[in-house]
């Protein structure tokens, strides 16, 4: 029997055609997040998807440091890098931002939870309409209650620029 050696090019189209597969069910399990969290907190779904641009670009491992003068930001590749940094985050009392949707280190304990647990796009996507809605509730269904999601008033514009992006799109 013969063995044939497969070319470089064939092993680039099977890892290409992986990494479709995996990002387009990536895609999907998101996608499926952030209609559940609409529906069980009644938030409209772009202003989800707004957020989580804004906060993230998408990422579920994003952390953001706040400190004292600056913000520091970190896109790390993968769950369990992502866990050791806000262990040590945690550890040494910084106040922090993490996953999808940014929440911050006092809304996570505010709600028990533990940080980990945000590095879960579903989880971190729930918690975040969750937040909103108490600030609708608090402010009215307005720029006000947007802009109090980030605690900055000029994050609205950018909210609202995004829902511009995304409602051209579809």
């Amino acid at each position: 029997m013969e063995i044939k050696r497969i070319s470089s090019r064939v092993w680039l189209e099977i890892i290409l055609i992986f990494l479709f597969l995996f990002s387009s069910s990536f895609a999907y399990e998101i996608e499926r997040c952030f209609k559940k969290a609409s529906r069980e907190y009644n938030i409209n779904i772009y202003l989800l998807k707004a957020i989580a641009k804004v906060e993230s670009n998408f990422n579920p491992y994003a952390i953001n440091i706040n400190l004292e003068k600056e913000n520091r930001s970190f896109y790390l590749k993968n769950k369990a890098i992502a866990s050791k940094f806000v262990n040590y985050l945690e550890k040494h009392g910084y106040n922090f931002d993490i996953g999808i949707c940014q929440i911050n280190i006092k809304n996570i304990k505010r709600f028990g939870l533990s940080p980990i647990e945000l590095l879960d796009p579903c989880k971190n996507i729930e918690i975040s309409a969750r937040i909103l809605k108490e600030l609708i509730n608090r402010h009215g269904l307005s720029w006000e209650a947007v802009w109090r999601y980030n605690g900055n008033r000029g994050y609205a514009l950018k909210i609202y620029k995004e829902l511009k992006n995304l409602a051209n799109k579809n």
